[in-house]
């Protein structure tokens, strides 16, 4: 990276957030947080509900292979591809970067890994517990469903004292693929809380977009 780009970059991340890791643990609440053991089941995703189940698991477990199960696998256009659309006031910063599955790949794996095998501990709950879907049109309840916006409350421990909580509205929706009946989310939309944008699930995946390209 060009030294003009990295003092920016740098710039930002001292002014909005140094380290998205330093709040100090208690100093947010505790919602309860599993790690990784190796026995986690995970359902074949024959129902969107599955998928969401999934979803939610991998993301406690680590498990990047089962993370990345649940979203459309397909890239071709005028298919259903994968597609994260950010919170709206990064959306510049977004703006040389479709997001794909190749990102979400790449955020992921960078979130998850570590030299520790107890950290880091993810944790990814919803306020009013979990989404309720609904057909995207009346004539389509079998293969495409959808979220409206729910609040989500993500938490990343890094250590004992090196604690994150992230906090927004998701709406998600899914497909039913007719090549082997398996549903996948194909979009994922993220919105602030309450103008809290370096609390949004993109604010995370923006740090580590950046830092990976660092």
């Amino acid at each position: 990276m060009k030294l003009k780009h990295l003092i920016i970059f740098l710039s930002i991340l001292t002014v909005s957030c140094t380290n998205p890791f330093t709040t100090r643990a208690d100093k947010v609440e505790k919602p309860e947080v599993g790690g990784g053991g190796g026995n986690e089941v995970y359902d074949p995703a024959l129902s969107p509900e599955s998928v969401l189940s999934n979803f939610s698991k991998a993301i406690q477990y680590k498990n990047i292979e089962e993370y990345m199960k649940c979203f459309a696998p397909s890239e071709k256009p005028n298919e259903h591809a994968f597609y994260f659309e950010p919170e709206p006031y990064f959306k510049d910063q977004f703006a040389d970067t479709r997001w794909t599955r190749t990102e979400e790949r790449n955020y992921f794996t960078q979130l998850s890994i570590s030299v520790s095998t107890t950290y880091p501990k993810l944790n990814l709950s919803f306020t009013d517990g979990v989404p309720a879907l609904t057909p995207i049109t009346q004539s389509a309840p079998n293969d495409s469903m959808q979220s409206q916006s729910v609040e989500y409350i993500l938490r990343v421990d890094q250590s004992t004292d090196s604690v994150a909580v992230y906090r927004g509205l998701m709406r998600l929706k899914l497909y039913r693929s007719p090549l082997n009946d398996r549903w996948y989310i194909y979009y994922w939309r993220d919105n602030a809380l309450n103008k809290q944008y370096n609390q949004s699930w993109t604010f995370l995946k923006l740090y580590f977009q950046k830092h990976s390209k660092l």
